[in-house]
């Protein structure tokens, strides 16, 4: 990373990996945060950032934002291979920038969801926080020797509707984390007949939250709804 100047720009890195960054004014001299914010299968960094906007809001709060997107000409993450690769561009970034270290957070949706988990497992006192939205928990299940190494503030975000990946999966590993550290009684954050949010706070202070929801949109690869 040898251009730091704030305003948009793309890495194409090792492994075909292409890191989109945004750096907002004021970096690096104001302690600025970092966001990854990982795409999913058939998706770029463009189209992630489509739905969650996390460039503007980066810009208007004072986070650089890290979009990659995957090789392939169906952008497809390879885990064993490119969650490593990707926590090195980040960390080199985030050092490079002097970002903040409590303000380090990691997102993903579906594949980026899995690498989530698998950050979570691999970095656990990295990242401010983990919001794994729609993925799987592989490399970070919470059985066995597969679980971080302390406890670490998460945001589970899954879809009632979504059978590519269903909700059952967000729900097992939001009850074995449940299991592992030592969490209270949930509080309801929000509640409607399209989604509920509940958080649980542990002895520690650590946050656990779990958003379900029934909002939907049309896959364009797959030819279904998501949810």
């Amino acid at each position: 990373v040898t251009e730091t100047s704030p305003g948009h720009r793309v890495f194409p890195c090792t492994e075909g990996i292409r890191y989109h960054v945004e750096i907002p004014e004021g970096c690096p001299s104001h302690g600025c945060g970092l966001i990854l914010d990982v795409h999913g299968w058939t998706m770029n960094a463009d189209m992630q950032d489509k739905n969650t906007e996390m460039r503007r809001r980066g810009r208007e709060n004072g986070y650089v934002v890290v979009q990659p997107t995957a090789p392939g000409i169906v952008p497809t993450w390879d885990l064993t291979r490119r969650t490593e690769p990707g926590f090195d561009f980040v960390s080199d970034l985030a050092h490079v920038l002097g970002v903040d270290p409590r303000r380090r957070h990691v997102m993903g949706f579906s594949q980026g969801g899995w690498m989530t988990w698998r950050m979570l497992c691999a970095h656990t006192s990295y990242f401010a926080s983990y919001a794994p939205i729609a993925g799987i928990d592989e490399g970070c299940s919470f059985r066995g020797d597969d679980v971080p190494t302390g406890e670490a503030d998460v945001l589970i975000i899954h879809g009632r509707e979504d059978f590519v990946v269903q909700i059952v999966v967000s729900e097992a590993i939001r009850d074995r984390m449940l299991e592992a550290w030592p969490f209270g009684i949930p509080f309801v954050l929000e509640k409607d007949a399209s989604h509920e949010a509940r958080r649980w706070t542990s002895a520690n202070g650590t946050i656990l939250e779990f958003w379900e929801h029934r909002y939907s949109a049309p896959g364009a690869v797959l030819g279904v709804v998501l949810g």
